[in-house]
């Protein structure tokens, strides 16, 4: 029996979109499973044909690219602070099994990964639990919410958090 997925999840999973653009575009109508009108919160099989606005949404199968070790040009700075190649001590195996973001802060020497309004507002949201702020709280968890992708784990942690001072 095929696992079916939320509509929303599928269309996000592919990028066509986000999953809450996906429900406004649900919920407005313009979305339709083979002749019929799709309904927020349906589960679909994947190989569902799904149209919207009358456009065929493609279902092209997501392409993994693996980076080899001898595709990788590091470069850093030397003692003088001039551009130099980087020595890597890389194993058998590369870079596979590395996030993106342990590839930029190891490799590119990046010293954060996330921009600085993001960094406060993580930081403004921790003060606001330890202080059991209930405004404060919700405040900063709306604003994280709108800022992290919808799949990043932490949007889960978040919302656990968060359970208690909600209505």
């Amino acid at each position: 029996m095929e696992e079916k997925i939320r509509l929303n999840k599928y269309l996000s999973e592919i990028g066509f979109c986000s999953r809450r653009e996906a429900d406004r575009l649900i919920s407005e109508g313009r979305v339709f499973l083979c002749d019929r009108q799709a309904f927020v919160g349906e589960k679909i099989g994947r190989d569902e044909e799904i149209y919207v606005d009358g456009k065929g949404v493609k279902k092209e199968e997501q392409k993994e690219k693996t980076l080899q070790k001898e595709e990788i040009i590091a470069l850093g700075y030397d003692e003088n602070e001039n551009v130099s190649l980087k020595k890597l001590n890389l194993g058998k195996y590369g870079l596979q099994g590395w996030t993106l973001e342990e590839i930029l802060k190891y490799i590119m020497e990046m010293p954060t990964t996330t921009s600085e309004l993001y960094q406060e507002t993580l930081e403004n949201f921790d003060k606001a639990m330890n202080d059991e702020n209930r405004d404060a709280i919700l405040k900063y968890y709306e604003l994280l919410k709108e800022m992290l992708h919808p799949n990043n784990p932490l949007c889960k942690l978040l919302s656990i958090q968060v359970a208690e001072w909600e209505d």
